[in-house]
């Protein structure tokens, strides 16, 4: 398990960059958040340059990021935003004696601890997996997250509690990555149900910012699934948010892989997914209004052979936790009538 060099917790976080003066720094800055902590932002970094990001990173994106840390020197690159942003100062990096230090303003893609990072091509999303992704520094400042809409709540957290299930019942999981995968489900249920409800809770909010945390630490140990790999495809294709890709998947593929597998019976362990997993989830996710997102989403034609081929090849299909035939990627679309 890899993880983060240090990690600090709570609404003083960032005073950690007053450790950063006469550094070279260059912080990337989702345009949302920038419109909402822009004084905040500087007040903090009065010595470094900005640079907005938007939009899940392209491969031009990272390419321009790594020739300018070159040009200019920079020896701290900053992510300041959600899973997309964290992302790309993430690659920052692979360019030699740069550090990393991530402040993640939506809680669940895990982007913050996790050794990979979800890079597009085309309509073509792919994950790069390095150890050496894993951000030096991560500062979890829960009061970035209250200004968040309940939908968008809703579907980030649905990304690090499918990344907790997968990495539970993952080929590659481990007494350690189990064990922090049943904590992160544990927090995201009720607490996303809180914050949903009343978007100034600042404890679920918190609580939800380290169930996504170690959410990340699972991925980054014991990788995930089908679920993601269908998520890759189609979000790429439909330009969904990943997280919103996620939810739209969640319950066909998982449906489909208990009559594969019973890895799922792991889930006994969980407090809130201990009946009947299917049931659980799908009451869950109607509270949270992801039940059957696929019916209000366009599919279009669906070529179902490039489907099959790109799916199956997905990095995260290696670790699902039974072999992946094109009649599964096949049956999963059918049972979702979308062929």
């Amino acid at each position: 398990m890899h993880f983060p060099g240090v990690v600090y917790i709570g609404k003083n976080s960032l005073f950690y960059f007053k450790t950063l003066q006469n550094k070279k720094i260059l912080a990337l800055v989702s345009k949302s958040v920038w419109e909402k902590h822009q004084e905040r932002l500087e007040r903090s970094l009065p010595n470094c340059d900005f640079r907005f990001s938007h939009g899940e990173p392209k491969k031009s994106d990272m390419e321009s990021l790594h020739k300018e840390i070159q040009k200019k020197g920079y020896t701290h690159v900053i992510g300041i935003g959600g899973g997309s942003v964290m992302d790309l100062a993430k690659t920052a990096r692979l360019e030699k004696n740069t550090e990393v230090i991530v402040v993640p303003t939506t809680s669940g893609t895990g982007a913050e601890v996790s050794r990979s990072a979800v890079i597009s091509e085309g309509d073509e999303k792919k994950p790069i997996v390095s150890e050496k992704l894993v951000p030096n520094v991560v500062l979890l400042d829960p009061s970035f997250t209250l200004t968040l809409s309940k939908f968008k709540t809703a579907y980030t957290m649905v990304d690090a509690l499918i990344g907790s299930i997968e990495g539970l019942v993952s080929r590659t999981s481990n007494p350690l990555s189990e064990g922090m995968a049943l904590l992160a489900i544990d927090r995201i249920i009720p607490n996303l149900r809180l914050a949903c409800e009343n978007p100034d809770d600042v404890k679920a909010r918190e609580n939800l910012q380290l169930a996504g945390f170690l959410s990340g630490l699972v991925q980054g140990s014991s990788s995930v699934g089908l679920v993601h790999s269908f998520a890759h495809y189609f979000g790429g294709k439909m330009r969904l948010p990943h997280g919103l890709a996620i939810g739209t998947f969640t319950l066909p593929v998982i449906k489909h892989g208990m009559e594969k597998t019973d890895r799922f019976q792991k889930l006994q362990a969980s407090q809130y997914l201990n009946r009947d997993l299917l049931s659980d989830l799908t009451k869950f996710l109607r509270d949270i209004d992801l039940y059957e997102y696929h019916k209000k989403l366009d599919f279009g034609e669906i070529d179902v052979k490039e489907a099959c081929e790109r799916i199956r090849s997905d990095v995260c299909t290696t670790t699902n936790p039974y072999p992946v035939t094109d009649d599964d990627v096949k049956g999963i679309l059918s049972k979702m009538e979308v062929i």
